[in-house]
């Protein structure tokens, strides 16, 4: 819709702080005219390049030029009230502006909304405002279309209020990226019945080019002319045939070979065809932001009885992985899991884990609501004793200090929250799966510039629970206890702190266990690989039996 008008930021607070609208950055005047432009476009920004910003205001515009009267967000859970909703700290709080009246309505088991702007403005002169998450209005049956008998459904009735003058926002998108996942045919059809739809994701391609199918297919079936994911692969992916353990390719009930994916091919041409609706701009590139400082690792030695267990249980995973019957991957990551876990400390508690989802990367997390947590046993505490002591050591330099801690495992979150109160020493709080919104709202509350404690204060988190869309940034100094597997999470959950907002360099360390001698565990081959930009939760049982000998080498 490019009409050659200019646009008027005055209104606008594209800014890392409050100075005023000269300090509107240009990378955002770009992206915003980009969405007004073009019906269907995604902001690949880099985490804390301020897309939804930029969403919001791209969506404000088009409001008062008549092309649209309602927004309809779709984001995670754990970003639908923190960063769209909340009515004092989320980003719609923050972006819109004064003179526009707008109605925002939370989507959910309990509907509630708030209003913002002039009061005399009646609901048609409203710019409505309509937020919810994935997980909420995908259907059970995946198969649901829109009928009479559905008319009570979620998404059916979510469907009701879109037309063509409504502008779909897809927050991290990857959560589409499973074409045959529910919530990717649900959004799918909300995106059929919106005349405009904006993707905003910081880590679009997190596992491989086919990532794009899906989400290319959702801004507009016209970018990739790939009706089905099989033809996508066989123009852009080499097939190899998949093979029992006994070495003879499998087949279909039809006699068709079974194959996956062996390499991609074509990317040149992908890319080709994505660039007219996609802005992908980097943080250094765009924003003026303290410098992000190199992981520091600091290594603790395990007592000589959990390196005992620990020895035990690689040695005997090793063996199972040698001679295991089972194929699937995800067996191989529980076992995985739980020789991680013994070097936070823990056994049990990560076999209840279960993998009916695969489209959802929380089954990789002890620590949230996928995960049935059974009885866990407390063998060790050498990280925890070590963060403690460096707390002690940062309160002594800086009596205002703010940290921030992240582990994957829910056994782990609680017990460093139940130190940090016990010792009463600073300001505390938690992010994790399954609190209660007060919980988690007056937590974010410690680590958000704009509502910070003037004292010191430990926010305790887990990593999927904090990994997307939160403003900590009143913190610059991050410690890691325990590395989830997947990279997806480590950058979104480092980005937490360095993003707009940030006034000092950001320092992160992560606790790693050593044997009783120095010998390496599992987490030195997590962070190294993490660091080298290695997804470990998309490995193999035998990409893990690799790591695993070559730890014990």
């Amino acid at each position: 819709m490019p009409d050659g008008t200019t646009l008027d930021f005055s209104r606008c607070r594209l800014v890392m702080t409050d100075e005023g609208p000269s300090a509107i950055k240009e990378h955002a005047k770009v992206g915003v005219q980009a969405l007004i432009d073009h019906p269907f476009f995604a902001l690949f920004d880099e985490m804390g390049a301020m897309k939804s910003a930029q969403a919001i205001v791209a969506a404000q515009f088009l409001f008062t030029r008549g092309v649209i009267d309602r927004v309809v967000v779709v984001a995670p859970s754990s970003v639908r009230t923190g960063v769209w909703y909340d009515e004092e700290l989320g980003e719609l709080a923050r972006h819109l502006w004064t003179d526009v009246p707008s109605t925002i309505t939370e989507y959910h088991s309990r509907i509630r909304a708030w209003k913002h702007g002039p009061e005399t403005a009646t609901a048609e002169e409203r710019l409505r405002w309509v937020v919810t998450n994935y997980e909420f209005i995908r259907p059970i049956d995946y198969t649901i279309k829109v009928t009479d008998k559905a008319k009570d459904h979620r998404l059916v009735r979510l469907l009701g209020v879109c037309s063509p003058k409504t502008l779909l926002i897809l927050d991290e998108s990857s959560a589409v990226k499973n074409s045959k996942s529910a919530q990717s045919k649900a959004c799918m059809q909300l995106r059929q019945r919106c005349g405009r739809v904006a993707l905003l994701n910081g880590t679009p391609i997190s596992n491989s080019p086919g990532d794009m199918f899906s989400q290319g297919n959702i801004m507009s079936k016209t970018i990739l002319n790939c009706p089905s994911y099989t033809q996508f692969c066989r123009r852009y992916a080499i097939m190899k045939p998949v093979l029992s353990l006994g070495g003879k390719p499998l087949t279909s009930k039809r006699g068709f070979a079974i194959k996956t994916v062996d390499t991609w091919s074509g990317i040149e041409d992908i890319n080709k065809r994505f660039v007219p609706y996609v802005l992908r701009r980097l943080k250094k590139d765009c924003l003026d932001l303290p410098t992000k400082l190199p992981p520091v690792m600091l290594t603790v030695p395990l007592d000589p009885a959990t390196w005992k267990i620990y020895r035990e249980m690689r040695d005997e995973l090793v063996v199972w992985l040698t001679n295991s019957t089972v194929s699937q991957a995800p067996q191989a990551m529980t076992k995985i899991m739980r020789l991680a876990q013994i070097t936070s400390g823990f056994l049990g508690g990560v076999e209840g884990m279960r993998f009916d989802e695969p489209e959802h990367d929380e089954w990789m997390n002890a620590g949230d609501h996928n995960a049935t947590i059974l009885s866990v046993q407390e063998i060790s505490r050498e990280k925890l004793d070590l963060f403690m002591q460096r707390l002690d050591e940062h309160l002594i330099e800086d009596p205002t200090i703010k940290i921030l801690v992240r582990s994957r495992f829910r056994p782990e979150v609680l017990r460093l929250h139940k130190e940090l109160m016990a010792r009463g020493i600073v300001e505390t709080g938690m992010i994790i799966g399954g609190q209660s919104k007060d919980d988690r709202r007056n937590s974010l509350r410690i680590l958000d510039p704009r509502t910070m404690p003037a004292g010191s204060a430990v926010i305790v988190m887990s990593v999927s629970a904090g990994a997307r869309g939160l403003n900590l940034t009143a913190s610059h100094t991050m410690y890691t206890l325990s590395n989830d597997f997947s990279l997806d999470y480590r950058l979104q959950s480092d980005d937490r702190l360095h993003r707009p907002g940030q006034t000092s360099p950001v320092s992160y360390f992560d606790i790693v266990a050593t044997g009783p001698q120095g010998q390496k565990t599992i987490d030195h081959r997590t962070l190294a690989m993490l660091m080298a930009k290695h997804d470990l939760a998309t490995l193999t049982t035998s990409g893990w039996l690799g790591v695993l000998r070559e730890e014990a080498a």
